[in-house]
């Protein structure tokens, strides 16, 4: 909690250079275009990878740590539960609309 605050500043350095780099390599009268560009990516394409990517680790450790707690599955070491669910990706069947699933 205490290097919290550093992310505002942290967060300001890096959006003005970004921006200013932005409009520097834009061709002329398009800096505006570019830096529209610039959200885009950080606001809206960052964003969503990041819900994803995140969004699977969680995936992965709420299993493992909701395994652990429960004794269903026996394996202390997470690096095996990811190798295990990363090998099973291929693999598992998703529920088809209208299916009812237990759990």
């Amino acid at each position: 909690m205490c290097v919290e605050p550093l992310h505002g500043v942290t967060f300001a350095v890096m959006w003005s250079a970004a921006t200013r780099q932005a409009h520097a390599i834009a061709p002329p009268g398009l800096g505006t275009t570019m830096q529209g560009l610039l959200g885009g990516m950080h606001f809206g394409l960052g964003s969503a990878l990041g819900a994803l990517i995140g969004g699977s680790i969680y995936q992965v450790l709420y299993l493992f740590l909701q395994d652990a707690h429960t004794g269903d599955d026996g394996c202390p070491c997470l690096a095996l539960r990811l190798q295990d669910h990363i090998s099973s990706v291929g693999r598992c069947s998703r529920p088809q609309f209208g299916t009812v699933v237990d759990g």
